[in-house]
């Protein structure tokens, strides 16, 4: 089952025209000098740990002949906390009467983003403000455009998961199924879905079983279910301890390590599994 994907284009916000060193006649030049004005956001990179992302800025040049772009300052507020600055002093060329895209590239890791800025449950967005400047050299003298854009920035959180229950389905000569069942609690407001699952299970630390698995279902947004999955045990392959702790009732430690593929609002992005724990037999 596949998720709708909506876009996250922040709202957009014209720049007043803010002119230093007004010499040469530069205040008078109005609707001749160039303007900024914001555009869109790309995510190029998503996954549980970190986003790449480049806010993208129309910069119109009115002008016969071309300008530079010498430097871009900004502040990166998430939900009104200043988490990042930084200052692009690359340069980039305007080309004469023309509108050219200029991204600015802004990377978090989300590890250091949830230490400053408390994600809420139930959405999957922070609210992002940017502060900038951005400054251009004209043949008529130094251009400054403030810009400040607000819109939304993707807060993927990875769900938090929990062993439940472990049930002995069938006993046969050579194999023993299994079922496993996972608690997973989804801080987003979106559906994850669980498209395929690729891990190994230990119990009571010796190897027991591994398994790829497709289509493992959903879990609904602010909410916390429970994803079964499907396990087959070769009993020639695995530690006698293994066997003997699933087959009596009571409580084992099992470990699970492997990566799962989910499909989240910004597209499909690996989950890193590993977790030990225990698990009731029944």
């Amino acid at each position: 089952m596949k998720s709708n994907h909506p876009s996250f284009f922040a709202s957009v916000c014209t720049a007043a025209i803010c002119v230093s060193g007004c010499t040469n006649g530069i205040e008078n030049w109005g609707n001749y000098l160039p303007t900024a004005e914001y555009d869109h956001i790309d995510i190029t990179h998503i996954d549980f740990t970190q986003v790449d992302s480049e806010l993208v800025f129309a910069l119109d040049n009115p002008l016969p002949i071309g300008v530079e772009v010498t430097t871009l300052d900004y502040v990166l507020y998430l939900n009104d906390i200043d988490i990042l600055e930084g200052t692009d002093n690359d340069g980039f060329s305007l080309g004469a009467e023309s509108v050219s895209d200029l991204p600015l590239p802004i990377s978090l890791e989300y590890a250091e983003v949830f230490e400053l800025v408390q994600a809420t449950r139930g959405s999957d967005t922070f609210n992002f403000a940017l502060d900038a400047q951005i400054g251009f050299e004209t043949y008529a003298g130094p251009v400054e455009i403030p810009m400040f854009i607000e819109g939304e920035m993707p807060a993927l959180r990875a769900p938090k998961m929990r062993f439940d229950s472990l049930s002995v389905d069938d006993l046969h000569w050579d194999t023993l199924d299994l079922t496993v069942d996972l608690e997973m609690d989804n801080d987003l407001g979106s559906t994850l879905w669980f498209e395929s699952m690729d891990v190994e299970l230990t119990a009571e630390g010796s190897d027991l079983a591994s398994t790829q698995l497709e289509g493992l279902g959903g879990v609904s947004g602010s909410n916390s279910e429970i994803l079964s999955l499907p396990v087959e045990v070769d009993l020639w392959g695995v530690a006698t301890t293994a066997v003997n702790a699933i087959t009596n009732e009571g409580e084992v430690v099992l470990g699970m390590n492997g990566e799962a593929w989910v499909d989240t609002p910004f597209g499909l992005a690996p989950l890193d599994i590993d977790h030990t724990g225990d698990i009731n037999i029944w």
